[in-house]
């Protein structure tokens, strides 16, 4: 709807052969003291179904909408009416081995999840919206014996997991059975107004529970991204006395060291000092992993040479160094402590979660660098 624009939707009947529903919806304007509008939309169809003209206004509806199969109304979460719960639940399964076990000893249980082959028809029936596309982003298993496991993400194929059950006290022949709760991301289509009172079709996210069990179904809660704690290191390559250049250190580090006069090529990188986490309903599922995508050079000129030398404001990506020299031998402060060189860098970093989401940061810091040279032996 427009900016001004709220409303909401009462379902007023569903046609049992084609599955299409008609709401009564009230919009009001939220610019003009919540005063209800009547807009006039072009299919004069969808427009009010009101039948009685000395209705007073307010228990009139705006407009009144005929929406297709597939589809559901922006905001509002799938009802009763989609069937959602029968229908997800034989559309994920999971299977037991063994299927029975003799309680009076531990168990090993074996479970392995699937999704039906028309899990995409049956997501969009079980949650009245026209799926586009779906992703499994984690998994929460809930054994019998009260354990719970957390699994990661798994897109769109099923998992297989273990766990082994205390030998219980009676004793007895039992059924293995285990509720299976996978944590989806889906995106489609749902149904608005523009101004004039038109239906159209909006792109939406929604994150929904789908289980082996009928009562473990609903809506999911959002995944929960927790960002890393990062900081800016570096790869150093020295140069050698032969005038080459060595190849970088494989681990980045956050404090480097040089030889006066020597040419040191750094390979900006970053380190994780607290990874990332990805979390439903308060469960951690899983650590990100952060890497450098690009770097920004925001020092000055050094002595290294023009061919090597790294320009101020130059960038690169993590494959190519930031060159740098001093010839000159380490600074010292007023009380002789030596004072390092620094070499400012901003970091483009991409941080991927369990599910595949990915957040990219900007991550400012400068390298500090000691200088050393070759002092002379006894012999000269």
């Amino acid at each position: 709807m427009g900016y001004c624009a709220w409303g909401f939707w009462k379902l007023l009947r569903v046609n049992p052969i084609s599955q299409e529903r008609r709401y009564g919806v009230f919009i009001y304007d939220s610019c003009n003291g919540d005063r209800q509008m009547f807009p006039i939309p072009s299919d004069t169809s969808q427009a009010s179904c009101n039948n009685d003209d000395a209705l007073f206004e307010s228990a009139k509806y705006s407009i009144c909408p005929t929406i297709r199969k597939g589809h559901i109304p922006v905001g509002l979460a799938p009802s009763g009416a989609c069937n959602a719960g029968s229908i997800a639940s034989t559309a994920l399964q999971a299977t037991l081995t063994p299927a029975t076990y003799d309680a009076s000893k531990a168990t090993a249980l074996i479970v392995s999840t699937s999704f039906a082959s028309d899990f995409l028809d049956r997501l969009r029936e079980g949650t009245c919206t026209d799926v586009l596309d779906w992703q499994d982003i984690g998994w929460t298993l809930l054994w019998s014996d009260g354990a719970a496991d957390t699994m990661a993400g798994s897109g769109q194929s099923g998992i297989t997991a273990s766990h082994t059950l205390p030998a219980a006290s009676g004793g007895g022949t039992r059924a293995a059975d285990i509720t299976a709760i996978a944590h989806l991301h889906i995106s489609g289509e749902a149904m608005d107004f523009d101004a004039d009172g038109n239906l159209i079709s909006l792109h939406r996210d929604a994150y929904v529970d789908i289980s082996n069990h009928q009562d473990a179904n609903g809506m999911g809660a959002a995944p929960v991204y927790t960002p890393p704690q990062l900081a800016v290191a570096g790869r150093p390559a020295a140069q050698l006395g032969d005038g080459s250049v060595g190849y970088p250190d494989p681990q980045p580090m956050r404090h480097l060291t040089t030889i006066r006069g020597r040419l040191l090529d750094i390979y900006p990188d970053v380190v994780v000092l607290r990874p990332g986490t990805e979390s439903i309903d308060g469960v951690v599922i899983g650590d990100s992993r952060s890497v450098t995508s690009q770097w920004t050079y925001l020092g000055g000129r050094t002595d290294a040479p023009t061919p090597d030398a790294t320009a101020p404001d130059a960038t690169g990506s993590p494959m190519s160094p930031v060159g740098v020299q001093w010839n000159h031998a380490e600074r010292l402060d007023a009380n002789g402590q030596p004072i390092d060189e620094q070499v400012p860098l901003r970091l483009q970093v991409n941080t991927t979660y369990p599910d595949g989401h990915v957040d990219s940061t900007k991550l400012s810091g400068a390298l500090p660098v000691s200088i050393y040279y070759p002092a002379l032996t006894d012999s000269g």
